[in-house]
């Protein structure tokens, strides 16, 4: 636990290391209950998230703005 709460994963948004310290959180005290509604609030608010890169990129990404063409992924493609 001290690893999660204190290392890398602290670079992680600030919303999002909470929700995940919640779920480790309830997980550590033994309460199962507590770590399900943790982890369906960090999903749907994770489904939240999702959906406003999604309007904002689009399903397959912007490729113009990373230089490929025609969506396969490849530079200069």
């Amino acid at each position: 636990m001290r690893h999660f709460r204190h290392g890398p994963h602290r670079k992680l948004p600030t919303e999002i290391f909470h929700e995940h310290c919640a779920i480790a959180g309830a997980i550590e005290a033994g309460d199962p209950d507590e770590a399900e509604r943790a982890a369906v609030t960090n999903w749907r608010n994770a489904t939240v998230r999702f959906e406003a890169v999604m309007r904002t990129w689009g399903e397959r990404g912007n490729w113009e703005a990373n230089g490929t063409q025609s969506g396969n992924g490849r530079k200069g493609s």
